[in-house]
């Protein structure tokens, strides 16, 4: 248990201290800087190794609420991919952006375009939404699979 809680505050950590670190340029269209891509990176690296961790300890809670958050990370790109494309005005969507998209503002550093950096969270976040629900799909298969006796 106790290694659990310290995996759900490591992603609470780095959750808020991306979406912090890369508010202020996110939220007031600033150029990305090197700061904003490392952050990106790292907070990418923490949620891969989460993950892996997770799925090797076969947490299938931790690895539900991480394909949950990828999900609606992985909604909220695409709302924002819809609204950088038909140039809709969507003001209700800003906090759900803001809260999702800003840990991902390095992406900005080699694309400069918001419709661009849009696809690629997308892609990214259907990649780990994949992932998480692979895992659980293949933890749930194994554990329900009967053990051999050997002889």
């Amino acid at each position: 248990m106790k290694k659990a809680t310290t995996v759900i505050i490591l992603l609470i950590t780095a959750f808020i201290g991306a979406m912090i670190l890369n508010l202020d340029e996110f939220a007031f269209g600033k150029p990305a800087n090197i700061k904003n891509m490392i952050v990106t990176v790292l907070y990418v690296a923490v949620w891969i190794f989460v993950l892996a961790v997770t799925v090797k300890r076969k947490r299938r809670k931790i690895i539900l609420y991480c394909s949950i958050f990828w999900i609606v990370t992985l909604l909220s790109s695409l709302l924002t991919v819809f609204i950088n494309a038909t140039e809709v005005s969507a003001n209700w969507a800003l906090p759900l952006c803001l809260l999702f998209l800003s840990p991902f503002y390095g992406i900005e550093y080699f694309v400069n375009n918001y419709l661009s950096s849009s696809i690629i969270i997308s892609v990214v976040s259907l990649g780990m939404s994949i992932a998480a629900i692979l895992f659980i799909i293949r933890i749930n298969t194994v554990a329900k699979e009967p053990r051999s006796v050997s002889t």
